[in-house]
């Protein structure tokens, strides 16, 4: 994979992070109706999820 495509896939993660880190927001603040223990568990889960897809997008991108 050459750097071009590196930093596209990159930035796909990157993008794809922050929309699940905003997903999890959802839940969590209850804009989208779950039960009290699901929320808690489904908003982490999306939240940690994101933000380790963030910082791999991050990373992918920024590589020189």
């Amino acid at each position: 994979m050459d750097k071009r495509e590196q930093a596209r896939v990159g930035q796909v993660f990157l993008i794809l992070g922050v929309v699940m880190v905003v997903f999890a927001a959802v839940f969590w603040f209850g804009v989208i109706q779950v039960e009290q223990p699901v929320r808690g568990i489904l908003a982490t889960v999306l939240g940690v999820a994101g933000v380790m897809q963030a910082v791999i997008g991050f990373r992918l991108a920024n590589q020189s």
